[in-house]
């Protein structure tokens, strides 16, 4: 082990972060700025969606996408919920979607983010409900939450604020779940 003078180490300490190649990475000069516009989305619920809901069931339909989902500094997510209503014209009415709010944004997150949303909206309607989810996480997440009494959330795991968020409403919405369906989406069509 080398051995640095103290005033060496000091100023060693005190460079700029280096990559483990010993690359300098200097920051974008708009990374602060886009940062601060992402904190700045608003954490909102879905209001008063205007749409004639069916009687019985409703069959929600969640789904999150992300824009550049390999560059950590700049992908953007989003989310969407749709409600089936084959009773009108059309066969999907869309509840909500938006921007992920909050600076970590990936797929995972704004998937999770669909599902709470819509379990929100299913929670103010107090009708029996279904979801239908393409993302196998959210979906093992949800089965899980809807069958076990106890469960804690692990601070020191990825997502663990939504994860949170997620168990607190399927806990007042169990009984109105009438199920959690996996979509099978992004297939290959097989001729």
């Amino acid at each position: 082990r080398m051995e640095y003078p103290m005033d060496m180490r000091t100023q060693i300490l005190n460079q700029p972060p280096a990559f483990f190649n010993h690359g300098w990475v200097p920051a974008p000069p708009t990374l602060q700025a886009y940062r601060e516009k992402l904190d700045a989305i608003p954490n909102t619920p879905i209001q008063n969606a205007e749409v004639h809901l069916p009687k019985g069931t409703l069959d929600f339909f969640t789904d999150g996408a992300c824009w550049g989902p390999r560059d950590a500094l700049t992908r953007l997510a989003t989310w969407g919920v749709v409600v089936a209503t084959p009773h009108i014209t059309s066969d999907f009415s869309p509840i909500d979607s938006g921007l992920l709010p909050g600076r970590y944004q990936s797929v995972t997150r704004a998937e999770l983010y669909a599902a709470i949303q819509a379990l929100l909206f299913a929670r103010r309607q107090q009708q029996p409900f279904r979801i239908w989810v393409d993302n196998q996480f959210v979906v093992r997440r949800l089965r899980s939450f809807l069958t076990n009494v106890s469960i804690e959330i692990n601070v020191n795991k990825p997502n663990h604020d939504l994860l949170q968020q997620l168990l607190e409403v399927v806990q007042h919405t169990k009984h109105l779940c009438r199920g959690v369906i996996k979509v099978y989406s992004h297939q290959a069509q097989r001729s």
